[in-house]
């Protein structure tokens, strides 16, 4: 857990000026609480009366109950899909999609609720001519990628470097034919981030409005001293 986490550091640095900074997409009460409660078992005290200063989005209301919101940037849509629809009709939906908004890249997410697994989806999606692959494959997390590297350090250098290779893919589409299409499940959103994704598709409603932040939210993300659009 992550408030482990924090403990585990700040135990281990007497630095008087230590700071500590958690970033996160949704940070609830519940999640500013266990963070105090880290904090406060300082061994050295720093934490003992100091709050926890929440840093809004710069296009977040201060009044506002979420300490960050989707940027404006992204532009919110809906494409309709008959409820229990066959999963090859929902194929054909975001095959659609694509057509009509002509993104550079894409992750599709696919909420619990859907029913869906990800080996169905790309199987489907291939079949109706779009070209998508697993996420899981591509951060290479996939069964065969563990089975074929060791453990230990060396293997969180291959899993950083499948991330490396995703996010190149998404970057080097913004300047290319190659449109990277790749499938997971909602509730992998969480911590995600690559460059230069156009296009975020959830299928089926998430399981939250939580949960929508974090799924929207893989688009239309800080580039540099800009934040891209996205849909």
């Amino acid at each position: 857990p992550a408030a482990d986490v924090v403990q585990f550091c700040i135990k281990r640095n007497a630095n008087t000026d230590l700071q500590v900074v958690a970033a996160s997409a949704t940070a609830s009460r519940a999640t500013r609480d266990a963070l105090r409660k880290a904090l406060r078992g300082d061994p050295y005290g720093r934490w003992s009366s100091n709050e926890v200063e929440v840093l809004r989005a710069a296009d977040a209301s201060q009044e506002s109950a979420r300490s960050v919101v989707v940027p404006s940037a992204v532009r919110h849509k809906y494409a309709f899909v008959e409820k229990n629809a066959a999963l090859k009709i929902v194929a054909k939906r975001i095959d659609e999609v694509l057509s009509s908004v002509n993104p550079r890249s894409a992750l599709i997410f696919l909420s619990a609720g859907s029913g869906h697994t990800v080996a169905d989806a790309v199987r489907q999606l291939n079949a109706v001519g779009v070209e998508a692959a697993p996420l899981h494959e591509a951060l290479q997390l996939d069964k065969n990628s563990r089975r074929n590297r060791p453990d230990g350090p060396a293997a969180l250098g291959d899993v950083l470097g499948g991330r490396e290779d995703v996010s190149g893919q998404f970057t080097d589409a913004l300047s290319s034919d190659n449109r990277p299409v790749l499938v997971t499940f909602e509730d992998s959103a969480r911590g995600l981030h690559f460059d230069g994704v156009d296009l975020v598709i959830a299928v089926g409603l998430p399981n939250s409005a939580s949960s929508y932040l974090h799924v929207a939210g893989r688009t239309g993300r800080r580039l540099g001293e800009e934040v891209a659009e996205g849909t």
